[in-house]
């Protein structure tokens, strides 16, 4: 039955991995999709929240309401003290997608010895792709911010707001691996919403 044969070899669809699945790419998003899906349920059970959510009441004060950031949720989001750098690495990772479908996705790894490695890239609208030329380069992270190489991502409030701002050169990349420099000045604001039913 060669027509059997060659309906099958049409209906294989590679997969950027590289494998080769014989149902189609939806079948594998949805396999990718369970498992992240029972190992996010089995971490949440074995681990619990790092923050219980808060039921406010009326003589509680400030912190344990939500108006103000507690202590703990500061200690989580800032950069690690230099010391800590020795036993593990602080890293923190961005996407973020405004309404005219430009894209920005940052990571920021800092590494034991003072150093940062980051990884920048900038999708816009029309196709055109920029991304950082160097990788490695100083860290000068202190306080609330993680900053290096005119990166700098400032944490407003823990959990919720934080300020992505880059003064530096980008590289331009084409299809063709022909490279543009392009000096970018950009600040863009993240704010985390939280999306759900409210209870009444």
């Amino acid at each position: 039955m060669p027509g059997v044969s060659l309906r099958w070899e049409a209906s294989l669809v590679q997969e950027p991995s590289g494998f080769y699945c014989p149902l189609g790419p939806g079948v594998v998003y949805l396999f990718r999709y369970l498992v992240a899906s029972a190992r996010l349920a089995y971490l949440l059970r074995r681990k619990g929240r790092q923050f219980e959510y808060v039921e406010p009441q009326k003589y509680d004060d400030i912190v344990s309401n939500c108006a103000v950031c507690a202590p703990a949720e500061w200690d989580c989001e800032c950069p690690r003290p230099k010391p800590e750098l020795e036993k593990s690495e602080d890293s923190v990772f961005f996407y973020g997608v405004n309404s005219d479908g430009d894209r920005l996705v940052v990571s920021v790894s800092r590494l034991s010895t003072h150093v940062a490695e980051l990884w920048l890239a900038l999708y816009t609208s029309d196709g055109t792709r920029y991304k950082l030329p160097t990788t490695l380069t100083l860290d000068r992270s202190a306080g609330s911010c993680f900053s290096a190489a005119g990166l700098r991502l400032q944490c407003l409030a823990p959990n919720r707001r934080w300020r992505v701002a880059f003064n530096g050169l980008l590289r331009q990349v084409y299809s063709d691996h022909a490279d543009n420099s392009v000096w970018a000045s950009q600040i863009y604001r993240y704010q985390q919403e939280n999306i759900g039913t409210s209870k009444e």
